[in-house]
């Protein structure tokens, strides 16, 4: 595939995320809905933020890496996307609770972190 079939692709999914999410928000009350409308919200959220940040990643990693196969750069754009959503969604939740700290923040930022280091230095070792 090439860069511009990644895309569309890409834009596609993150356009029905977006609208899912939309979705949810507008017709989904999450107070009366109970667990079943937080859990869509969240799920839904997380979905659009990953298609977002896989896109502009992607869009990141072609301007600086162009002899690189766009597969693996996608592939790549799209595991830091979902831990970027993955700590997004977990500070809201947090909040959302009322027991999110800066430290908090901290341990999850570097969590995630540790996570993406481990795939990088797996990768090498393949």
């Amino acid at each position: 595939m090439t860069l511009r079939q990644y895309l569309i692709l890409m834009a596609v999914c993150t356009l029905a995320a977006w609208a899912l999410w939309a979705a949810v928000l507008l017709l989904i009350d999450p107070e009366s809905g109970g667990l079943i409308g937080v859990v869509f919200f969240y799920a839904s959220l997380a979905l659009a933020l990953t298609g977002l940040n896989s896109i502009l990643g992607l869009l990141v990693r072609t301007r600086w890496n162009k002899n690189e196969l766009i597969s693996r750069l996608a592939a790549a754009s799209f595991r830091q996307a979902i831990w970027f959503a993955l700590a997004v969604v977990i500070a809201l939740i947090l909040n959302r609770r009322q027991i999110l700290t800066w430290w908090l923040v901290l341990i999850i930022v570097l969590s995630f972190a540790i996570l993406e280091f481990f795939f990088l230095s797996a990768k090498r070792r393949m």
